[in-house]
């Protein structure tokens, strides 16, 4: 799963009790939204907006500084900003909001150095991670700062606020792109002054609302499931392959919907009765729509991810969608789809979010192994159908054979035959396809040749080998040589 990572911030500062901070740009639900409060006085104490969880809060007793650490999984209806009180008698108080990618809430290693006085170097003491976690967030207040430096190893975060009231109250968070593990501590080089300082530690492990797992770019047939979920998704076109979720590129698959077909519903009023007559057995087009966020914090060049996907979504062309859940065995499935709908609106630095709509005429989801089954003149072979829909296969019979004739018996059930007229010959070196599905049948593969006319009408029906049965192929036919076969060609056929 991905790694949390910064995506924005937003921050603000009073000389009274209460402050209201504007939310950070471009939430996105089910990441984590942490509030970094400092404040100094006498007797603080820290009150939350709706919806926050105190991760860890110092309320200071004497004149001295006091801080908290607040939580928030993001919603779909994020408020413009959020309200942060501070109880007692204060002469600062500074609060900035961070928001992390797909991270669901903190491990609990919180630290907080005690209260120091007229050091040129607060130090928060050791804390050790209880999850190995990828990013490592710090922040401290401090009065009357001059200089101020970053710990050995960690990266200055975006937001510094001042306030201007008397003496200068600092607060500033920084973050560490590598990834710690055992015991951890930090060290400021700053001015003379009071100061406050702790560390929380996000987990690498995200339970938000990502739907398919990480994954590099794939290719038909090479796919290997990874992760715990081994959900994966991605397209192909004229042999270029591109993921729905790259984790080093930056972008993730929040939202993936294979939708239901439609149902093409025949319905007619019973003339002399109430009800109707319900005729319908069929589904219509399928409508597919993935969401995709790229994230400048995640390593992403925005813009350059959505561009990525256009040549995909081009209405001529007719890309693969193959995508891998999380159930036994970790099947394939793949469809063809037709783009539909591409949006990429562009509404700041740090994200872009990405719309991806496909129509797939054919809404059958197909396994993309094709199975065979080969029979001979007195030779039966046996198909072994293991989808949830009936299948209808491509036959092809080679010759030389005359008057051939292919019947398929199912398990149980009614058989049906593929009869040619008792004249009709396939030379030897030369076949015949016979479409169940499209309910054609052309010469040597070459629609310019059809043979449709050549069917014995008299006894030739297109039916259907029902789902999860086995069926019997027989081929009979007359003037026929060891090479004389009919083969039968097919995919299996889900809904899901």
């Amino acid at each position: 799963m991905p790694s949390p990572a910064f995506v924005s911030g937003s921050n603000n500062h009073t000389t009274g009790t209460s402050v209201s901070v504007t939310a950070p740009a471009s939430i996105v639900a089910g990441n984590l939204l942490v509030a970094f409060m400092w404040g100094f006085g006498t007797t603080n104490t820290f009150t939350l907006d709706s919806g926050w969880t105190s991760a860890f809060q110092h309320n200071a007793s004497t004149n001295e500084g006091a801080t908290c650490v607040a939580t928030k999984v993001a919603t779909g209806s994020e408020p413009a900003s959020y309200t942060f009180g501070l109880t007692g008698s204060g002469s600062g108080f500074n609060v900035s909001i961070l928001q992390f990618s797909g991270a669901s809430g903190l491990d609990g290693s919180v630290a907080l150095n005690a209260m120091v006085t007229n050091t040129s170097t607060p130090s928060a003491p050791s804390v050790t991670p209880t999850k190995t976690p990828d990013t490592l967030v710090c922040c401290f207040g401090s009065a009357q700062p001059s200089t101020v430096s970053t710990p050995a190893g960690m990266t200055a975060g975006p937001n510094g606020i001042q306030s201007g009231y008397n003496n200068n109250y600092t607060f500033y968070e920084y973050i560490s792109g590598t990834s710690p593990t055992g015991s951890q501590s930090a060290t400021w080089s700053m001015g003379p002054g009071s100061g406050l300082s702790f560390l929380i530690a996000p987990p690498n492990a995200v339970t938000g609302t990502a739907l398919v797992a990480v994954g590099p770019l794939l290719v038909a047939g090479s796919a290997t499931p990874v992760g715990g979920c081994g959900r994966q998704a991605w397209l192909e076109l004229d042999g270029e392959s591109l993921a729905f979720q790259d984790e080093t590129g930056g972008w993730f698959c929040t939202s993936l919907d294979i939708a239901f077909p439609a149902v093409r519903e025949i319905m007619t009023s019973r003339p002399d009765n109430t009800g109707m007559t319900d005729r319908t057995q069929y589904f219509g087009s399928r409508v597919i729509t993935a969401q995709i966020e790229a994230l400048t914090g995640a390593g992403a060049q925005i813009d350059a991810v959505a561009a990525r996907f256009a040549p995909f979504m081009d209405p001529a062309r007719r890309p693969q969608l193959f995508y891998v859940l999380d159930r036994p065995g970790q099947p394939q499935r793949t469809l063809t789809v037709r783009p539909a709908g591409f949006s990429w609106p562009i509404q700041g630095p740090y994200q872009r979010s990405i719309q991806l709509q496909f129509v797939a005429a054919d809404p059958v989801a197909y396994d993309p192994t094709v199975q065979t089954a080969t029979c001979g003149p007195g030779a039966p072979a046996t198909i072994t159908t293991a989808g949830v829909l009936a299948v209808r296969p491509l036959i092809t019979v080679t010759g030389p054979v005359t008057g051939p004739t292919v019947t398929i018996t199912p398990a149980s059930g009614t058989a049906w035959v593929l009869a040619f007229l008792s004249t009709y010959t396939i030379p030897a070196g030369h076949h015949v396809d016979i479409d169940t599905d499209n309910r054609t049948v052309v010469y040597d593969s070459n629609p310019a040749q059809p043979r449709l006319s050549s069917l014995d009408w008299t006894r030739t029906s297109w039916q259907a080998i029902p789902a999860a049965t086995t069926a019997t192929i027989t081929l009979t036919g007359t003037a026929t040589s060891g090479a004389t076969q009919a083969r039968a060609s097919w995919q299996d056929g889900y809904l899901t």
